[in-house]
């Protein structure tokens, strides 16, 4: 297995933030923690967005609300 990567995107399929993991630590449990900054750092506005996680040439797209 490869290093795994999770993108945040908004609405417009713009990348907001993007986490990269290695694979010594993809087999045990993992939480990454949105601070709902940008990749700049920047507070991005409240509403929906979606994450993609690829791993081993595979990817999983979920919804989720940021709420403030």
């Amino acid at each position: 297995i490869k290093d795994y990567t999770l993108s945040i995107y908004n609405t417009k399929g713009q990348l907001v933030k993007r986490y990269y993991g290695s694979k010594d630590d993809f087999w045990v449990r993992t939480e990454i923690v949105w601070d709902g900054t940008d990749e700049q750092g920047r507070q991005v506005a409240p509403g929906t967005y979606f994450y993609k996680l690829e791993y081993n040439g595979h990817a999983v797209v979920r919804k989720m609300v940021l709420l403030r």
